[in-house]
This record gives structure tokens, C-alpha cells and sequence, in this order.
């Protein structure tokens, strides 16, 4: 395939877009049977890459080896893959479903000849009280007494065998909700929280600013150069470099009411709770030493990063936006200053 000169800009453009939407699609994968986020991700990075001539198996001219039809029947095996999970586990909803109504329905009918059967019994016990015929009304009346009795037994069997069948659907969908909880709020890649849980995290903490003693603290944290780290050494080291500092991250917040997450691309957000404002700098510090003395070894390469960090502690009364807004002014400053450092934000100055 050659491409007129005339229309390489264009064609390069057109392949730019094409891969930056492969690398969004797989920067939103998750996980299905057989195939977990973190693999489809770096398919599709590896995808995005032969596109713009950096794959492998590149020909002299760039364009002959791109193998579109591999990357369209990539895609296509994907979608039905996807398609087949999301159509099985919606299955799995749906059978719950049945099984409730089922156990529901076979409860009334049951319940309503159980009924019939009883006031067929009062209505022959009523009669022979009218007769004045003890032996009757004894009749009627130990029958009634078997009926109720019997209803009674199986109702309570049926009931036993109800929530039994329905105890273990209800195990099921939990299993499989708890799965879908932690896929939506999970980042595949560093296994932290992603950035919608952060939203909703910091969002509830600025709610509760008024009600905490201590002023929570926000750390927003970026490893530095990492567009120049991802062009030298590709986006599998950029990948291998994220989960080392996620890793670096855990071990320096350890206590279970810190939060940490993924904000988006190389940037990671901690809010801290019960931590003063000099505590919360002195772990920002102790993170960016262990970042800074730490080696990633990638393909025979040892790589070396740093981490530049932003601090601010919640002011009471402040909202969420602000609140970010002050922690990534701070981490901005830190960067404009030289990255490998820690900036404590200023209050604003509607609080000063």
C-alpha cells in the first residue's frame, strides 16, 4: 500500500486518531473470563504502536506491516468476548430473578388451595354445629384440625426450601456485585482506587469537614518526566514505572482509613485522615525518598524516577473543588520548582 504524498499528512493524522482511540479503549478495559484489564490494556498499546511505526515487524516504508486486518479481527474477537461476559452475567441476574419469582409464585397458589381446602372444612364445621350431631361436629372438627395442620407443616417446609433456594441466588448476586464493586472502582493497572471512587471519596470527606477534629489532608502526587520515560522506553516500562510508585504508595500508607488512588495517567491522589498538616508533609517526604531511591528494572534497563507532590489540609466550610484545586496548584509548583519535591498549599485567601 503506498500513500500519495499529497495526503501522508492527512493519513498521519488519521492514524494518530485511530491510536489514541485504541489507547482509550484499553485505558477503560475490564476484566472478563480468561482475560483480566492490565492484558487487554497492553494489547492495545501494543496495537496503537504499530500504528504510529514504532511496533514491531515495521517495514522500511511504515505502512505495509501495520496488519489492519489483525488489529479489526483483534477488535472483533474483543467486542464478542465482552459481549459473551456481559451476556452471561446478566443471565445470572436474570436467573436469580425466575428463581424468586418462581418460589413467589408457587407460594400463592399453594398458600390459596391450602386456604380453599381450610374454608371448605369451616364451612362443613359450621354445618354440623347447626345439626346439634355431636359425633358431626367431632368429625368436622378433627378434620378441620388435620387440614390446618397439614397446611401449616407444608407451608413451613415450603418456606424452609424457599429461603434455601433463595439464600444461594442471593450468595451468587452478592459474589458477583461485589465483583462489579470492586471492578468500578479499581484501577486495573496499579490495582489503587480509580478516579471515580476518589470523587466520591473527597467529595463525602469535604462534607464532613466541619464534624473532624483534625483537618483530613490531600496529596496529590506526579512522577515526573514520565512522558519522556514512556518515549525512550515505551508504554510497558510507563506501565512497570505506575505500578512500582502504586506499590511505593501502599507501603507508605498503611493505615486503613488512608485513601489512595489513581487520579489519572501518572498522577495519584492520597487523602489522609487524623494526620496533621507536618505529619502529612513528613509522609509525602518519606514517599518521595523511597520513590527517589527506588530501581525499576525493565528489559535490561534500570530506570530511576522521582515524584513531585502537592499538600493541602481541608479548611472547614471548604468544598471538594477547591480543595483539589489547592493540592494540584501546590504539586504544579513543586514541578515548576524543579519536581522531585513537596509544596504544602497555602490557604486560600477567603479563609485567611
Amino acid at each position: 500500500m503506498s500513500v500519495p504524498a499529497s495526503g501522508a499528512s492527512d493519513f498521519d493524522r488519521a492514524l494518530d486518531t485511530v491510536a489514541a482511540l485504541i489507547q482509550r479503549y484499553g485505558e477503560h478495559a475490564f476484566d472478563i473470563d480468561g482475560r483480566d484489564a492490565v492484558e487487554v490494556r497492553q494489547e492495545c498499546e501494543r496495537w496503537a504502536a504499530r500504528l504510529l511505526g514504532s511496533g514491531d515487524g515495521e517495514s522500511a516504508g511504515g505502512v505495509s506491516k501495520r496488519d489492519f486486518g489483525g488489529l479489526r479481527r483483534f477488535f472483533e474477537e474483543q467486542r464478542r468476548s465482552e459481549s459473551s461476559f456481559v451476556q452471561t452475567s446478566l443471565s445470572a441476574f436474570r436467573g436469580a430473578i425466575d428463581t424468586f419469582a418462581r418460589c413467589v409464585r408457587a407460594t400463592v397458589v399453594d398458600d390459596r388451595a391450602a386456604d380453599e381446602a381450610a374454608r371448605q372444612e369451616i364451612t362443613a364445621l359450621s354445618a354440623a354445629l347447626s345439626s346439634n350431631d355431636i359425633a358431626r361436629i367431632r368429625d368436622s372438627a378433627t378434620s378441620l384440625a388435620s387440614v390446618v395442620s397439614a397446611s401449616i407443616e407444608q407451608r413451613a417446609e415450603r418456606h424452609r426450601a424457599q429461603v434455601a433456594t433463595l439464600a444461594d441466588q442471593l450468595r451468587k448476586i452478592k459474589g458477583e456485585l461485589l465483583a462489579a464493586r470492586e471492578r468500578a472502582t479499581m484501577d486495573a493497572l496499579t490495582q489503587l482506587y480509580n478516579r471515580a471512587a476518589f470523587d466520591e471519596h473527597v467529595a463525602r470527606i469535604a462534607d464532613l469537614g466541619l464534624l473532624l477534629g483534625t483537618p483530613p489532608s490531600l496529596l496529590m502526587v506526579d512522577v515526573d518526566h514520565f512522558k519522556r520515560l514512556n518515549d525512550s522506553y515505551g508504554h510497558q516500562a510507563g506501565d512497570e514505572v505506575l505500578r512500582k510508585v502504586a506499590e511505593c504508595l501502599l507501603r507508605t500508607f498503611l493505615r486503613k482509613e488512608d485513601f489512595v488512588a489513581r487520579y489519572g495517567g501518572e498522577e495519584f491522589s492520597v487523602v489522609l485522615m487524623d494526620a496533621s498538616l507536618a505529619d502529612s508533609r513528613a509522609m509525602a517526604e518519606r514517599l518521595r525518598k523511597t520513590v527517589r531511591s527506588m530501581t525499576i528494572e525493565h528489559r535490561g534497563n534500570a530506570l530511576s524516577v522521582s515524584v513531585s507532590i502537592g499538600v493541602a489540609a481541608l479548611v472547614p466550610g471548604e468544598d471538594s473543588p477547591s480543595w483539589i484545586e489547592r493540592a494540584d496548584r501546590a504539586l504544579y509548583a513543586a514541578k515548576h520548582e524543579g519536581r522531585d519535591r513537596v509544596l504544602v498549599s497555602e490557604l486560600p485567601a477567603v479563609f485567611v
